[in-house]
């Protein structure tokens, strides 16, 4: 385990969600219930995306059917910020393209220019274009914890499917993973997702957000809804440590949604100990 800051201080945490769609749609529920059970006195987050919610989307995704038409980061934020009292405000005027956009929404959660918080950025996006920014974006900062989650989509077949590939359809779909990268300092502590998954740096197939929604990905690669579940529930088990004491237990987790298991894998010792020769706390 890291302790990023002794369990007994108080520091700012800033979070900020990109993605609201199948996975972070679920995901918004739980940063919202984790900002209201915080130890901490200033923790603020904001949801980023620019889709707007479609009928398609009520079956896979947190929303119902009088919001069609609304941005989907705006609905959750409005939804969870006031009946829970917190800080969670929404990004939805364009698709999070860029490391300099992604650096401004960090900053706008700063108060009185204050050096030291914890930077949490949580990626639900299901494209390697916007993983490969937020690579670079992770390398070039001093510190931040950034958590990554995805999962397989489901092999559609076309024309006449045989027995094998019908079988093939049925099982796809079913897995994923979710990884916590660790910045301090200007060292990686915790490898990020691209450095665990080399393929989403090679991938030259990508699209931007802006040029393709997340809905349109989903008529030709849909995602099955307990799959985002899960993939959801492993993002709150390492946001809840973190929020909650300060901790990074785990590494990175897979599962296998329809087996009905995960495996995490746990910060080694050799991790912990780099850590503690890097710094004792994050400062940005």
């Amino acid at each position: 385990m890291i302790q990023l800051y002794p369990f007994n201080v108080d520091i700012p945490i800033h979070i900020v969600q990109v993605g609201t769609g199948g996975t972070g749609s679920l995901v918004a529920q739980y940063v919202a219930q984790q900002m209201v059970t915080s130890r901490t006195t200033e923790i603020k987050g904001i949801l980023a995306d620019a889709d707007s919610i479609e009928e398609k989307n009520l079956r896979n995704q947190y929303f119902i059917k009088n919001e069609i038409g609304k941005k989907k980061a705006d609905v959750l934020a409005k939804r969870y910020s006031n009946p829970f009292g917190i800080d969670l405000r929404s990004y939805s005027e364009e698709y999070i393209e860029t490391i300099d956009l992604l650096m401004k929404l960090f900053d706008s959660l700063k108060v009185n220019n204050k050096k030291e918080s914890i930077k949490i950025l949580i990626s639900c996006v299901d494209n390697n274009f916007s993983r490969q920014q937020f690579h670079q974006f992770f390398n070039e900062q001093e510190n931040i914890v950034y958590i990554d989650t995805g999962n397989d989509a489901v092999d559609l077949i076309k024309g006449n499917p045989s027995e094998k590939t019908i079988k093939q359809q049925e099982e796809s779909g079913y897995t994923g993973q979710t990884v916590t990268g660790l910045r301090v300092k200007g060292e990686t502590i915790l490898a990020p997702v691209a450095e665990l998954y080399p393929d989403v740096l090679t991938d030259e197939d990508t699209i931007a957000p802006s040029d393709i929604s997340c809905d349109q990905v989903i008529v030709s690669q849909p995602q099955r809804r307990i799959t985002n579940q899960y993939s959801a529930l492993a993002v709150n088990n390492m946001l809840n440590f973190i929020v909650n004491q300060y901790l990074i237990v785990n590494h990175h987790m897979v599962f296998h949604a329809k087996k009905g298991y995960s495996r995490a894998f746990p910060v080694t010792e050799e991790q912990r100990q780099v850590f503690n020769l890097t710094n004792k706390g994050i400062k940005e």
